[in-house]
């Protein structure tokens, strides 16, 4: 009876705690990396970015960060909405190593989308839960996404249990580890009614997921997984995935690794 008690609660303080932050921000803008003078934008935040605003919040570089996310694995969900996409036009310096043009200046046409609305889980043991809560809840640094101008804005933040876990089929505005499209297809129901919002059909990105860092600070890709970005609801046709219940929305985690 005692080893009994003893592994249940032992089974107890290993199960993970997510937390969950909720925040908005006026603008953002995430770029694809294989775009240049015109920096489209992904729906939502990817990983790496994730990991950038806990980082900012613990008062530590993107170096430092990652490897807080190496020594603890977590399990991280992410979700968004947003209003639609806007453009801005800026004028760039050229870097000092590309080839001699007639002018030193260039072109870049920045995607945006605005008025936004994020929730991002993490799971991990209960002490690192409330650490990472504790920092949030007073952060070291300026949250941001995207660039330093796109500033966030945390609304509330909460720690949940192993009872608002579940599994499920139905995704909107998420994101998954790894290539999903063949499984997934639009998922609208009859007889409701719908306000027009442009329709984003699920899509797949290659993207860093780690990088190595030089002597001199520079950050190398190590690493690129891909992940598939869901906008309108779809449903998965073979497989349900784990995800934490929050404010009636079923948000996809997945175990980040390095």
């Amino acid at each position: 009876m005692v080893l009994k008690k003893l592994k249940t609660g032992l089974k107890n303080i290993m199960e993970n705690k997510y937390l969950i932050v909720e925040a908005v921000s006026n603008t953002a803008s995430f770029r694809i990396p294989e775009f240049h003078n015109y920096h489209k934008t992904l729906l939502l935040p990817p990983i790496t970015t994730v990991i950038g605003i806990a980082g900012a919040a613990l008062g530590k570089d993107y170096k430092e960060a990652q490897k807080y996310f190496v020594d603890n694995v977590f399990e991280i969900g992410i979700y968004g909405k947003s209003k639609g996409f806007m453009k801005d036009l800026w004028r760039a310096k050229l870097w000092k190593g590309s080839k001699p043009k007639k002018s030193d200046r260039t072109i870049i046409q920045r995607e945006f989308i605005f008025d936004n609305y994020f929730i991002f889980v993490f799971g991990n043991t209960n002490e690192v839960v409330n650490e990472l809560h504790n920092s949030f809840k007073e952060s070291t640094y300026a949250l941001t996404v995207g660039n330093s101008d796109s500033l966030l804005k945390i609304v509330s933040l909460k720690i949940l249990g192993k009872e608002n876990k579940c599994r499920t089929s139905k995704l909107e505005h998420c994101i998954l580890l790894d290539n999903h499209l063949n499984s997934l297809e639009l998922d609208l129901e009859i007889n409701k009614k719908y306000v027009f919002t442009p329709m984003n059909s699920p899509v797949c990105y290659n993207l860093p997921n780690s990088f190595i860092f030089l002597d001199d600070n520079i950050r190398k890709v190590k690493e690129r997984k891909e992940f598939t970005f869901i906008g309108n609801p779809v449903k998965s046709n073979n497989k349900k995935f784990d995800a934490v219940i929050f404010k009636n929305k079923s948000i996809p985690i997945f175990k980040h690794q390095i």
